[in-house]
């Protein structure tokens, strides 16, 4: 980039230890946020109306099948993609025919993950005694090779910038899923619609990721593999802790609730996440360019923090406290009488999820400034907590216990952010202000 007589036209000059200037491009930043805001909102537009739709023509049994079968299906798409993802983004920059054996190795360890989930299929099915679950997990599994066809070109189109492309892929993933999902369940195809809308729009992005991406599929290295090993094995650590934790509702929950009420559960869950995933995503984005750029400087890092926290509770906090005075009104307008028994799960639902983008920029910030240690451990207790309080609360409770036991860990977890981000960078959410002076 050429200097600039005017630095804060430009970007943000920030000092590093070794006296250096490092320059963070604003004009590239924000039209990257936009984008990826863009392939957030746009399709949630969409979504909304037909998860509408889909509620009044399916059950909540349908809904409990695909919960029941997602808890093995995200936890082997963890195990199969093994921290690369964050490598190709996040690591040192590979040669073409790096990131090329990189991709070997993905569609390799996802085929393989695929055909252990074929292999359990049938005991899934009998712990759970719900018919017809291996028939789907079976074609779920096939799914894998989808997924591990896009995970190194997304990542590369991410590593490169390329974030109007992503949006591209992204909304179009999403409008094939929904529209083959709703046509299939007015057809009368039960949870199979939601199987087969989303394979739909699983081929049709990885298909779209190819022809953006156009990196060449190479074999598997093993000395490539030597290299990147220890960093894959901490963030295959700390995804599948925190997956273990956030998915126990799911496969604990299934032994203690009837999958009606798993589904309820499931489906009321979900609508509280759909724009905290959406919001998650811009502030994963945005928190980890923000932070990565000016890591040096532990006093920019707690400025931007508080800025973000701050714009997150005025935005997040009167939405989710709208929700949840109007559930009851919502549910049995929208959706139907046959989710009327599931409104308390949406109410304490949008108490957790108010305060989930919050907890990501806060991890983000522990990251950047090398306490991934305590992000790591925060999902350890959590696989503590959790478990145990969703099968508890699930057995006195049902459905409302599973959301009022997703609660246990935060006041724990939370304490331990703030601790960490005091002793790190001396940030005081309560007095961000005061502790920069």
């Amino acid at each position: 980039m050429a200097p600039d007589s005017n630095p804060a036209s430009a970007g943000v000059r920030v000092e590093n230890r070794e006296g250096a200037k490092r320059l963070i491009d604003k004009q590239a930043f924000l039209r990257g946020t936009g984008w990826v805001a863009v392939s957030r909102w746009i399709p949630l537009l969409v979504t909304w109306p037909i998860s509408i739709a889909l509620a009044r023509v399916l059950s909540p049994q349908d809904y409990g099948y695909l919960a029941l079968i997602s808890v093995f299906t995200k936890f082997g798409r963890i195990v199969a993609e093994g921290g690369v993802s964050n490598t190709v983004v996040l690591g040192p920059t590979f040669t073409t025919e790096e990131y090329g054996s990189l991709y070997g190795f993905s569609l390799c360890s996802f085929a393989l993950i695929g055909v252990l989930l074929c292999a359990i299929a049938f005991p899934v099915q009998s712990i759970y005694g719900q018919a017809g679950l291996a028939n789907v997990m079976w074609v779920l599994a096939a799914g894998f090779l989808l997924e591990g066809a896009s995970l190194v070109p997304t990542a590369l189109l991410r590593r490169r910038m390329q974030f109007r492309q992503i949006a591209g892929v992204e909304v179009l993933r999403v409008l094939v899923d929904s529209i083959s999902t709703l046509s299939l369940a007015l057809a009368g195809w039960k949870y199979w619609a939601l199987v087969i809308g989303y394979l739909s729009g699983a081929l049709v992005g990885t298909l779209a990721v190819l022809l953006f991406a156009k990196i060449p599929l190479r074999r598997p290295q093993l000395s490539l593999w030597k290299k990147i090993r220890t960093r894959t094995s901490r963030l295959l650590t700390a995804s599948m802790a925190n997956f273990t934790a956030q998915s126990s509702d799911a496969w604990v929950g299934g032994l203690v609730v009837s999958a009606q009420a798993l589904g309820g559960y499931s489906f009321m869950a979900n609508l509280a996440r759909s724009p905290v995933d959406k919001l998650s995503g811009i502030v994963t984005f945005a928190s980890t360019a923000l932070f990565g750029n000016v890591r040096e400087s532990h006093e920019q890092i707690a400025r931007l923090l508080d800025r973000l926290c701050a714009m997150i509770a005025l935005i997040m906090f009167p939405i989710f406290a709208g929700l949840a005075l109007v559930a009851q009104d919502l549910i049995n307008g929208a959706f139907g009488s046959h989710w009327e028994s599931f409104i308390p799960v949406l109410q304490i639902m949008c108490l957790q999820a108010a305060v989930v983008p919050i907890a990501t920029a806060m991890d983000n910030a522990l990251i950047a400034t090398g306490q991934d240690r305590v992000f790591a451990e925060n999902g350890l207790l959590a696989v503590f907590i959790l478990p145990p309080s969703f099968f508890i609360c699930g057995h006195i409770w049902g459905a409302s216990g599973l959301a009022i036991a997703g609660l246990m860990p935060l006041p724990v977890v939370t304490v331990r952010r703030l601790l960490a981000l005091k002793k790190a960078i001396n940030y005081d959410m309560l007095g961000c202000g005061r502790v920069m002076g």
